[in-house]
């Protein structure tokens, strides 16, 4: 068993950020906050930022493939939200899955062939971005394994890309 000093004393492995520091290939990003405070315009600009390889809020980017997952806003609502983004073209896609029953706690559930099926039509994606955690999965917010098995999804069905997913804070974990 090794001494701290000597995993401290190690070089660190280069990390191939997306979004730095942010964002990792690869890794798993968190966007969590009460409800209606912007967690989604943030994530258009940097699925935005990010298919066109720009600086976000003045952070370096590296330019990939993104997929915005919606499951919580109609494609009639965004559509006219996104309009209002600087230049919002991009090599990114959005799939409106609002109508659409998930449940990623099961392994076995219809999405996942949705999902390998845009895989196959358009290639692997460096960053899957979804909104929102709740709508992605039956059962309740403040289970704690939830999350982790939600996540497990995720990198099982997209495994060559990251993944930054929103949730509002669950009400009954919520300060005063």
């Amino acid at each position: 068993m090794p001494l701290i000093s000597e995993i401290l004393a190690k070089p660190d492995d280069p990390t191939n950020f997306l979004l730095e520091p942010y964002i990792v290939r690869g890794g798993i990003t968190f966007l969590h906050g009460d409800t209606s405070i912007g967690k989604s315009p943030l994530t258009w600009e940097v699925a935005r930022c990010l298919a066109q390889g720009r600086d976000w809020l003045g952070l370096s980017t590296n330019q990939c493939r993104v997929l915005y997952l919606e499951a919580d806003t109609p494609e009639s609502t965004l559509r006219t939200r996104l309009r209002s983004l600087t230049s919002p073209i991009g090599e990114w896609r959005i799939e409106f899955l609002t109508d659409v029953s998930m449940n990623l706690c099961d392994h076995e559930h219809r999405i996942f062939k949705v999902f390998h099926d845009y895989t196959k039509r358009f290639g692997p994606f460096d960053l899957v971005i979804w909104n929102t955690l709740r709508q992605f999965y039956q059962g309740s917010a403040i289970d704690s394994e939830v999350p982790q098995k939600v996540y497990k999804a995720l990198r099982l069905a997209f495994p060559d890309g990251g993944t930054l997913g929103q949730c509002p804070q669950p009400q009954s974990l919520s300060g005063p």
